[in-house]
């Protein structure tokens, strides 16, 4: 009954990336780490200040 529950097994080897990245909030955002927020969540910065 089970005998070819592994004839399509997928495999990604890999390997532990070297540098560990980490969220931390920041009062007061270059335009830069503004730039990375919008191309890593495909969303605008809303700037809280101008409104």
């Amino acid at each position: 009954m089970y005998s070819r529950i592994l004839e399509d097994l997928h495999l990604t080897v890999g390997f532990e990336p070297t540098t560990i990245s980490e969220l931390k909030q920041i009062e007061e955002p270059d335009d830069n780490q503004k730039l990375v927020f919008e191309k890593w969540l495909g969303v605008p910065w809303l700037d809280e200040s101008a409104e």
